[in-house]
């Protein structure tokens, strides 16, 4: 049982998921006390963040506040090379 809300939450779209519909389920997370989400789309390969009510598109995800960060380009070219 979780007692305090993450520090970050990651959300991957499905094919029948959108940015708009994810963005919902994020403002729930951050009601909830949840500092950060991402939201990856692998099919467009981009990627958005939020801290708090702002959401950014960017192709380097952070965590504000700590050394956490995904680079999306280096991991969507790793996929790209496995398949």
């Amino acid at each position: 049982m979780l007692t305090e809300p993450p520090l970050l939450i990651i959300e991957i779209l499905s094919p029948d998921d959108s940015y708009w519909d994810t963005q919902e389920r994020a403002r729930d997370y951050s009601e909830m006390g949840v500092g950060t989400v991402w939201i990856i789309d692998p099919k467009a390969r981009t990627g958005r963040m939020c801290s708090g009510s702002e959401w950014t598109e960017a192709r380097r995800l952070v965590v504000a506040g700590t050394s956490l960060y995904v680079e999306l380009d280096e991991i969507f070219s790793q996929i790209h090379a496995q398949s």
